[in-house]
Parts: structure tokens; sequence; C-alpha cells
């Protein structure tokens, strides 16, 4: 007797999904405290996030494996079994998924670059050590990593471009916070701007990383090394006389 094959079966369409509003939090910040105190929600919070992190996995494995053109949102759908419309609720482009994508992954990146800021001491080296894990991960898959650099460069009002935001302004507030550290050390002059000198040196990373992620095989130490040369140039203008 032929074996017949088991197609994974879609979900119908949940007409009552709002990923913006749920008891007053977004999907983003019930994502975050389900996994601090699930018993805090009910299924249908929980089933939320679960069809979240399923559309997390496929859109990333399909962005990964056939680049953001050949992507769709139906194959997209269709792995993460869950309808058309379903998918429509969570995101409604392309663009969105790699919205969603970048930032579903961000706050265990974010947590590591912190870890390793403070295992240095200086400012050179702090900053240099707080990129590190990001680099790391890009260059293990440097072609998902490419769609999403790539792609997530204009944004619209959304919820995901505004969690895509409030992430930049996370990391540019722990730049902040090394700057003003390293300014109370004596490390560069008492009067420079630590909110401008943050936006600078953001800047200067979010640009050079684009460049090393685009070369074949991007290389973790050669890249960190160029930033931090980069990163070093900038500092000579920002050290008093005695630094």
């Amino acid at each position: 007797m032929k074996a017949v094959k088991q197609v994974p079966r879609e979900e119908p369409v949940d007409d009552d999904i709002n990923i913006e509003d749920s008891d007053g939090l977004d999907i983003y910040r019930l994502r975050d405290l389900l996994g601090i105190d699930s018993e805090r929600f009910g299924l249908r919070e929980q089933n939320k996030v679960e069809k979240l992190e399923r559309i997390f996995l496929a859109a990333r494995r399909q962005f990964a494996d056939v680049g953001y053109d050949a992507t769709t949102l139906r194959d997209v759908a269709k792995e993460a079994r869950v309808a058309l419309g379903t998918l429509s609720s969570y995101a409604e482009t392309k663009s969105e998924l790699v919205l969603l994508v970048f930032n579903a992954g961000m706050p265990s990146l974010i947590a590591k670059c912190r870890e390793e800021a403070k295992k240095e001491g200086n400012l050179l080296d702090a900053l240099t050590g707080y990129f590190r894990p990001a680099y790391t991960a890009y260059a293990k898959e440097p072609g998902l990593f490419r769609v999403l650099l790539r792609e997530n460069v204009f944004h619209t009002n959304s919820l995901h471009a505004r969690e895509f935001h409030r992430v930049r302004g996370e990391t540019l507030n722990d730049v902040k916070v090394m700057i003003v550290q390293a300014r109370e050390r004596g490390e560069i002059r008492p009067y420079m701007d630590a909110t401008l000198s943050a936006r600078t040196i953001f800047l200067l990373m979010f640009a050079a990383v684009r460049i090393w992620i685009s070369t074949d095989q991007p290389d973790v130490e050669a890249g960190l090394s160029e930033l931090k040369s980069m990163i070093a140039l900038l500092l000579d203008g920002m050290r008093g006389a005695t630094a």
C-alpha cells in the first residue's frame, strides 16, 4: 500500500489577532514577559506569541536560503503553518517581515554585547567588545544578514518599525553610557557631548558593518580590527592633551 505523505496542516485565519495591543502590551513586550512568567497570561496570549515564533523562524529561513526577492509571504505562511490572512496580521509586507526577523533576534544579541563590553577597560576596547557579538552573529549567517541589513533602512510607522527604533535607542544609550564613564575617567575631554558622540560612533559602525558584510567571506577579526581603527581615529579627536 502506497504511503500517504503527511502535509503540515495550515491553521485557519485568526481574525482576532491584534499584535499591537494585548492588555496594553504589544507582541514584543508580551513575548518578553511570557519568557519570564508564562503563568501570568492565558492560552490566547501564549498562542499569539507561539505564532510569532513560527513566523519568525520561517521568514528567517526563507530570507537566508532563497534571499529577499525570491521569498514570498505565501511561502512564509505555509512554512509557519498559518493562514496568509493570519500572517498579514503580524506583517503585511516583506519589508515588515525583515523588521520582525531583525527585531526578534535583538534582545539576546544586545545582552551578549553588554556582557562583552563589561570585560574591557578603556573606551576603545569596550566599544570594540560591545560590537563583537554582532559581527560574530553576522559572519555565521552572512546571507541572512545581508538581506536584513540591506533592506532595513527606510521604515514606516508600524509596530515593527517602532520596535526597531526602540532597539536602536537601547544600543545608542549603551554606547552613551560607555562614553560618559570614559569622560568621568578622564579618557576624553570633559565637555564632549555624550549623546552626539554616541550617535557618531553608532553611525560609523552602521556604515562599516554594511561594507564588511558585503564581502564574499566576512572575517570577524578583520572587520573588528578595521572598526577599531576607525573608532580610534575618532577618539583621537575627543581626547584631551593629557589623556
